[in-house]
């Protein structure tokens, strides 16, 4: 029982990590077509 749940916290961390990465990427990748919003 203790390992599926440690599978499955990790499972759910390693898929947050992901998003956050592809947000990022979408961030950056919306930053550097539009560069006239930063300034």
């Amino acid at each position: 029982m203790e390992s599926t749940k440690q599978d499955a916290l990790a499972i759910v961390n390693t898929r947050r990590q992901l998003f956050r990465r592809s947000k990022k990427k979408k961030e950056i990748e919306y930053e550097e077509k539009i560069p006239f919003l930063k300034y």
